[in-house]
């Protein structure tokens, strides 16, 4: 059973993939969903509706643009408790060299098939 600190390690190094490979859009859509649960949920906020599952997931991760945009996360904090997890990370999503979005990222993830993955993520925007 791996120790706390390392399941720290293990969901900081998700984060970072999964900035990467929302940030290279089509060209690693598949990677990207792959970071959910396979029913995982991302809630966007800002009214749109949740995606729910991988295949919804992999559908948006398509209309990401290859180039000029990038996802930073950052302020990570990580409760681990056996297979499960919670964190919470700040959000900038920067497009063409300006800040397109900052919010909160709350995420409830699994232990699943020996790795972690998202299965709920809610982001909130910052109010404008």
């Amino acid at each position: 059973m791996p120790t706390t600190a390392e399941d720290r390690d293990a969901i900081r190094d998700l984060y970072a993939r999964y900035a990467t490979d929302i940030d290279a859009g089509a060209d690693r859509a598949d990677e990207w969903a792959q970071h959910y649960a396979e029913d995982g949920v991302f809630e966007l906020g800002g009214g749109a509706d949740p995606l729910v599952g991988r295949t919804a997931l992999r559908d948006f991760a398509l209309t990401m643009p290859t180039t000029g945009i990038r996802h930073v996360l950052s302020n990570l904090i990580v409760d681990v408790d056996g297979d499960q997890a919670r964190c919470e990370a700040l959000v900038l999503v920067i497009m063409k060299n300006q800040i397109v979005s900052v919010g909160v990222a709350r995420d409830e993830l699994a232990r699943i098939d020996g790795r972690w993955q998202i299965t709920l993520r809610t982001f909130t925007p910052d109010a404008a």
